[in-house]
């Protein structure tokens, strides 16, 4: 199949008008211009759309409000993943690392306690080859939760877990990273607090930190190695609810490298045309922040980024002061579309 007409956003720039050719699951190639004309293959005329990668999350929470709307009102697991998942095609997520969170058995919200947690991560795994996009569990870890070692391990050696978040340096959190590295799983923190916490968190381990306090912090856990990842819709809000980090200034100076979906799956499409239109990024860096980058800390070598051999990971958008998603394909074929 071709897809055709297109403006191509690849990892170190663009075609201004090109075609892309899948065969079976992947990329077979990227050329400048039309589609061969002696080509018998289906093609699909994407004139005047863009074609992006499939986005990649590290970090969205939606799938919580999804099981449970109001606390102590848990929706059928099912329905809920059901839900979920096509919004995540709808928005150009291809690949999201959903946010399981591990709290205390009386915790406020019901589908934060562990056991809700662990038969929610079962049915994800278990129905995985059911779902639109390639869903991963993000595990984040409270301090507050009795035994957490023990119970993280458990859903570790089950192959429950694809990235560990800790909410805390304290406590049983030092096991928790102990097993993570154990099982090979990438480490993050969230909401780095302090100077301290950064040197804490590089003798942890830690990789990945999500959403630091302040633009000083974040900084300073650059400085240590640490990957730093800002919230989409914190950037095109123009507003932070968490803490004063500037998120224009952490990425206009390089210091953040990846964007998060967090709790607006669509946030993250919108935020990357925000820095093209802002003039803060070219649109093929502001991309990388929501495709090459997020892979690379999760290890995906087969998606992120338009080129052959690649997965067909795509998102055709309509441009626009709101961009709109025509199409999204996972492995070559269309998960959403709307003409």
């Amino acid at each position: 199949m071709w897809l055709t007409g297109l403006r191509i956003i690849l990892p170190n720039g663009e075609i201004e008008c090109g075609s892309i050719e899948i065969i079976g699951e992947r990329i077979a190639a990227v050329i400048t211009g039309d589609r061969p004309a002696d080509s018998q293959e289906p093609w699909f005329d994407g004139q005047g759309l863009i074609a992006l990668p499939g986005l990649i999350d590290l970090c969205g929470d939606l799938l919580e409000r999804e099981l449970e709307p109001r606390p102590g009102s848990l929706f059928p697991v099912e329905a809920a993943l059901h839900e979920f998942d096509k919004r995540l095609a709808g928005a150009g997520l291809t690949t999201t690392c959903v946010v399981l969170t591990l709290d205390a058995a009386h915790a406020h919200w019901r589908s934060r306690r562990p056991d809700h947690v662990k038969s929610v991560a079962r049915m994800i795994m278990a129905h995985q080859a059911t779902f639109l996009t390639d869903l991963h569990i993000h595990l984040q870890c409270s301090p507050d939760l009795p035994d957490a070692p023990t119970f993280v391990d458990m859903l570790l050696a089950e192959g429950l877990c694809d990235l560990v978040g800790l909410r805390a340096i304290t406590g049983d959190m030092a096991t928790v990273a102990a097993a993570a590295w154990q099982h090979r799983i990438p480490l993050a923190i969230h909401q780095l607090a302090s100077i301290e916490d950064v040197a804490n968190a590089r003798e942890l381990g830690i990789q990945l930190s999500l959403f630091p306090r302040t633009l000083e912090i974040a900084q300073a856990a650059r400085n240590q190695g640490l990957v730093i990842a800002v919230s989409a819709p914190d950037l095109v809000r123009d507003q932070s609810i968490a803490n004063e980090l500037d998120v224009r200034e952490a990425l206009r100076q390089g210091i953040a490298t990846i964007l998060v979906a967090d709790e607006s799956p669509i946030s993250l499409l919108q935020a990357l045309f925000v820095l093209e239109r802002e003039q803060q990024l070219p649109l093929h860096a502001a991309v990388a922040m929501a495709t090459t980058n997020p892979a690379a800390v999760l290890g995906l070598t087969d998606r992120g980024a338009i080129a052959p051999g690649l997965l067909a990971d795509l998102v055709l958008v309509e441009p626009g002061r709101l961009p709109h998603v025509r199409m999204t394909l996972r492995r070559g074929v269309p998960i959403y579309r709307r003409m």
